[in-house]
């Protein structure tokens, strides 16, 4: 059987390394677009307001940077106390740090490029529905990248030093400090996710409800009419919500998904070797969830490479947008099923990743049936509008109650599915399954997130 990892050996950390600096080059090559892009934009009047929002977005970021790493530093030292008590490693207190810096990293590339692609976006509005749409595309792929890149490189970074610090260590035990501080920085991850979400959420909400209190209730504006001034605090809020701390948010998801298969990985070594009657190194299994999001960035970029629109209609955009997805999906299965079959010896570790694919794409296609206007129930809902706000608050309710269940249903059979589907109801094969399931929803991460920064 050939093992795509040997033991300990450089494969391992290429392999991590590699399918990062593959997405951070993405980073680069969209960044350096947007900015030939930018000063193809003629219009005054959209680089002036671009230029006040992009300030204002800064100078907010900063402000949150700046007092989270005042939070950031006490922890920091509890952290080093805790350590020098023997209560956590000396690796932790760092692992930590390191998570936070990287998620804030990442956030702020994303968040640099949303400022500048919506001036180019609104430009290009001009040129057709088709220039828009790769111009926010674009834009959007810069945070889906940052983040999976970022996230990456610091599980790599990780990986070499321990490696580096600890020559000879037994595989085992190398593994089981590896899995063990992995596991920490995605708290860091966690910390700035938490400013970024409520920081960001509550300005954003209270810039849009002071703007539409201000503009449409007292002098009769539209909705975003560029003589309100609170536009531009509307629009800030948009960026350092919608776009920094959605990825802070998914960048936590993106590494303590994979840190947690890795520790997972490691618990269930024994009861995997047992069962599948099958000798494995520790090191293997653990490497395994980490293969599959960098087989997830590599899938991204095709799949980001098919959406291309040719006509003017939101289906075509629409049609367009599944087809990235669904072909991302499908190489990651693919990738996965020659990773499970040459790397392990048997398709055990392809169908939770198989099941975690379905499972994600339901939650979305759920969502898409409970909320767009092509299917019945929100025509349903539009029906109720003749009969006046209470029948409509109403339904609408019921909907939205109708639609979690659904979606908590699928995801729960996911999550069964993946239990017993590679160990047959082993407990600890079966949280390895789950986890494995969750690494998979989340290698379409790069894709998806830069559709929904888009």
């Amino acid at each position: 059987m050939f093992n795509f990892f040997s033991g300990l050996d450089s494969i391992n950390l290429l392999i991590l390394i590699f399918s990062a600096l593959i997405a951070l080059s993405m980073v680069v090559v969209k960044s350096r677009w947007l900015n030939r892009e930018m000063a193809l934009v003629t219009d005054r009047g959209i680089v002036s307001v671009s230029s006040t929002i992009r300030r204002a977005t800064l100078s907010f970021i900063r402000r949150q940077y700046s007092t989270a790493s005042k939070v950031m530093v006490v922890i920091f030292i509890l952290l080093l106390w805790m350590a020098s008590k023997g209560f956590l490693s000396w690796y932790t207190p760092f692992a930590v740090l390191s998570g936070a810096f990287f998620s804030a990293l990442s956030a702020y590339f994303g968040m640099l490029a949303a400022t500048k692609a919506n001036a180019i976006t609104a430009f290009a509005t001009r040129l057709g529905i088709n220039k828009a749409f790769k111009s926010a595309l674009n834009g959007g792929s810069v945070m889906g990248f940052s983040v999976c890149g970022f996230g990456l490189l610091d599980l790599a970074f990780w990986y070499a030093l321990i490696k580096i610090l600890n020559p000879g260590m037994p595989v085992e035990e190398l593994m089981g400090i590896i899995t063990e501080t992995i596991i920490t920085f995605a708290f860091g991850a966690s910390f700035m996710a938490f400013w970024a979400r409520v920081s960001g959420g509550i300005f954003t909400k209270s810039a849009d409800s002071a703007a539409d209190t201000v503009g449409k209730g007292e002098y009769g504006m539209a909705e975003d009419d560029p003589r309100n001034p609170a536009t531009i605090a509307d629009n800030v809020g948009d960026n350092a919500n919608d776009v920094a701390g959605m990825g802070q948010d998914l960048n936590e998801s993106y590494v303590g998904g994979n840190a947690a298969s890795m520790e997972a990985a490691f618990y269930s070594h024994g009861s995997f070797m047992a069962y599948f009657g099958l000798t494995i190194s520790v090191a293997t299994l653990v490497m395994v969830p980490l293969a599959i999001s960098a087989i997830g960035i590599l899938a991204s970029i095709i799949g980001l490479a098919t959406i291309k629109v040719n006509g003017n209609g939101f289906r075509q955009l629409l049609f367009s947008v599944r087809r990235g997805v669904y072909l991302t999906s499908f190489l990651i299965a693919l990738g996965s099923f020659f990773l499970s079959k040459y790397a392990i010896g048997n398709l055990s570790l392809f169908w939770p990743v198989v099941i975690g694919l379905l499972t994600g794409n339901g939650i979305a296609w759920v969502s898409e049936y409970y909320t767009s206007s092509n299917y019945r129930p929100v025509k349903r809902l539009a029906e109720k509008a003749t009969g006046g706000g209470a029948s409509v608050i109403v339904a609408g309710l019921a909907l939205g109650k109708e639609s979690v269940l659904v979606t908590a249903l699928v995801l729960i059979g996911g999550m069964l599915g993946a239990f017993f589907v590679i160990g047959g109801g082993d407990y600890n094969l079966g949280i390895y399954g789950i986890s494995l399931a969750a690494v998979a929803m989340l290698s379409t991460l790069p894709i998806t997130l830069t559709i929904d920064a888009f």
